[in-house]
């Protein structure tokens, strides 16, 4: 993994799935068969501190490194985004991808903001890693990078960029904010 180029800049592409697959995640991911679990803080202190600016949310692990999710779950990552792999793996003049995280966030909009609004900036994983989001609905929770760049979600949205780039969110106020967050390394 040591010869792919991971650029720092943040990568944009719009409607990178048909209209179909887009409703077909939100429809799986909001079905009442699809299980939500409540996590109380958004940012691991495995690798990042922690902040009093945390938000509580709903996560669905569909893989993490070393545990596999339900193979029913996981299958919306590999039907959807396989095309998407290796298009990003072309970007990057790699050939084989590797899924070492994929998680989808759910948050709710909320008013309770706080005085900076976004959560706290931070990094995926300890390792070379490309993290790529995916909106699932349009939302005014934007992602926010150590530069100072913000991404509105747009359903549809997909961005993708070096992990080593720390990045976070705003929590909603108007809408709620669903997105599938990957990490994903190149060979």
């Amino acid at each position: 993994m040591d010869n792919i180029n991971y650029n720092r800049s943040i990568n944009l592409v719009e409607d990178g799935m048909s209209i179909e697959s887009q409703g077909n995640i939100e429809y799986q991911l909001l079905s009442p068969m699809f299980p939500w679990y409540y996590q109380k803080k958004s940012t691991s202190i495995k690798y990042n501190k922690l902040s009093e600016r945390e938000s509580p949310y709903f996560s669905h692990i569909f893989n993490d490194i070393g545990r596999k999710g339900n193979d029913y779950h996981a299958s919306i990552i590999k039907r959807h985004f396989s095309d998407i792999f290796k298009n990003i793996a072309s970007f990057y003049n790699a050939s084989n991808v590797t899924v070492y995280r994929s998680k989808c966030n759910f948050y709710k909009k909320t008013n309770n903001i706080f005085e900076y609004r976004h959560l706290p900036l931070h990094v995926d994983l300890p390792t070379k890693h490309i993290v790529i989001i995916y909106y699932v609905n349009d939302s005014d929770g934007k992602t926010v990078f150590e530069n100072g760049e913000k991404v509105s979600p747009k359903r549809g949205r997909l961005i993708f960029f070096d992990g080593s780039l720390k990045h976070s969110m705003f929590l909603p106020r108007f809408h709620d904010r669903l997105a599938i967050n990957m990490d994903v390394g190149f060979t």
